[in-house]
């Protein structure tokens, strides 16, 4: 499983002659989720990462933590692998598995994210740059970069329109180009947000009120560089998460 060609291109077995090799959990841990890199695959554990070469099954490096329950993500680019136990991450090469920084966040300040292929435990959304968290009340969000000598930056999104409100981000994404941001206010309709993610600079502001989108259903996926939502019946409707905002229907 790589990320390095692209699926379309790769032939379809009719039939399997024999296995190329097998990998075991070790027997004190098991498997959570299969994350595919350029070079081949990170192994999220329930107790941290291994990094394995999938031409061979051979592995690469590990990362596990004694005694605590950990999460995994990848950078949008791949080149990290975040492993976060409550209250702490660090940020490793997804290549050689290096430690390059640890930091500690408040994970009692983000009660509001979703489940999401790129949020790490409560802590919030890994970006290439750092982690993304907000505040309790989901009023402000915030740049953390992973090395401390860089700036990041605090901002406010127009969750609400009008300014007054109680807004409360549900969902947060993440690519390379930009970060989307899913909330409501005062639990209404839900809004989508765009934002640079090296600037917290907000680039367009969608409002499913006014695209007709099933209100109450806040989850969207990705796809490439898309986040995806089903409505309750086909068609589902598609963003490009780039400098402009696109709608589309797919069928």
């Amino acid at each position: 499983m790589t990320t390095d060609r692209q699926p379309s291109n790769l032939p379809v077995p009719s039939t399997v002659s024999e296995v190329s090799w097998i990998w075991e959990a070790p027997e004190d841990s098991r498997v959570e989720w299969v994350l595919p890199t350029s070079h081949g695959a990170v192994v999220h554990l329930g107790d941290g990462a291994i990094g394995l070469d999938t031409g061979s099954g051979e592995e690469l490096w590990r990362y596990r933590i004694d005694t605590s329950v950990a999460d995994v993500a990848l950078t949008p680019d791949g080149s990290r692998t975040v492993v976060s136990a409550y209250g702490w991450a660090a940020v490793l090469d997804t290549d050689t598995g290096e430690e390059e920084y640890v930091f500690r966040y408040n994970p009692e300040e983000n009660p509001g994210w979703r489940d999401d292929e790129l949020k790490i435990d409560t802590a919030g959304v890994v970006t290439d740059l750092g982690l993304v968290t907000t505040s309790g009340n989901g009023s402000s969000i915030s740049l953390t970069p992973w090395n401390e000598e860089e700036t990041g930056w605090t901002t406010e999104p127009s969750i609400c329109a009008t300014g007054s409100g109680e807004p409360k981000i549900h969902q947060g994404i993440a690519t390379s180009e930009r970060l989307t941001l899913i909330g409501s206010c005062n639990s209404s309709h839900h809004v989508l947000v765009g934002l640079d993610p090296k600037t917290g600079e907000e680039l367009w502001r969608l409002d499913s009120s006014e695209e007709g989108i099933y209100e109450e259903n806040y989850s969207y996926a990705m796809v490439d560089d898309m986040a995806v939502h089903q409505n309750i019946a086909p068609p589902a409707w598609y963003f490009r998460l780039r400098c402009e905002r696109r709608r589309d229907h797919l069928r």
